[in-house]
């Protein structure tokens, strides 16, 4: 898609709500009454914003340009990307685009529409549910969740346990890997990419308190389904 294209989709599909805000004088007001913040978030409202949102979903087009060219023809499910389905996914993603700065997300926003597109059983796998997972996590969460992927990504040596595994793969250095991120806070990240489905909690009996995760199965599907070909 063009940039002239991509302007155009944003002019007709952003631009609109924009506007109901410039011209909403009551709601204006009331945003520029808050101490500190409201005039700062009304300039932001009626200038910076638009082009924020144009830019971030620029970036997924590009992404998504680039990830299409690595695709053979033959793998195409042409009758999909006309499909319904296709469309609401398609959707859904300039949505969650639009919703963040993270460059590195719209990147794996882009892989997952380019693994929609191609020839598959759509029974195995959930790319709808993906992206909600992608989405809901932050910037920081990811960058974890995507190291300790980096470490686990080995398969495990016959006779070898969860706990061994996950020591040989380097859990101990995780923390240092991710050096960003305050040591308080990996706990509560833990939490999170749990009550995601990306990692589980080996028994608290085989690491004294516990506090050793692994990466789930559904954690794994969803990489192999960024990272196929």
């Amino acid at each position: 898609m063009e940039k002239s294209s991509t302007d155009k989709y944003i002019s007709d599909k952003l631009k609109p709500a924009i506007e109901k805000y410039s011209e909403n004088i009551i709601l204006r007001e009331a945003i520029t009454l808050i101490p500190y913040i409201g005039s700062p978030l009304d300039v932001f409202l009626t200038t910076k914003s638009q082009k924020i949102f144009s830019d971030r979903i620029i970036n997924l087009f590009d992404e998504l340009k680039y990830e299409m060219t690595t695709l053979e023809n033959k793998k195409v499910d042409k009758d999909y990307i006309n499909s319904e389905e296709f469309i609401d996914l398609f959707i859904r993603t300039i949505d969650v685009a639009a919703k963040t700065r993270d460059k590195g997300k719209i990147k794996l926003y882009a892989k997952l529409l380019k693994g929609t597109v191609k020839f598959q059983d759509r029974k195995r796998y959930s790319p709808e549910e993906y992206l909600q997972v992608l989405a809901e996590l932050t910037m920081r969460e990811l960058e974890v969740a995507r190291t300790i992927y980096k470490q686990q990504k080995r398969e495990k040596r016959k006779g070898e346990d969860e706990l061994q595994w996950a020591l040989r793969c380097g859990w101990e250095e995780l923390e240092k890997e991710c050096s960003s991120i305050p040591e308080e806070d990996f706990r509560f990240i833990f939490l999170r990419l749990e009550k995601s489905g990306l990692i589980r909690e080996l028994p608290a009996g085989w690491f004294g308190e516990g506090g050793i995760f692994i990466i789930t199965d559904v954690f794994r599907k969803i990489m192999t389904y960024l990272e196929q070909d």
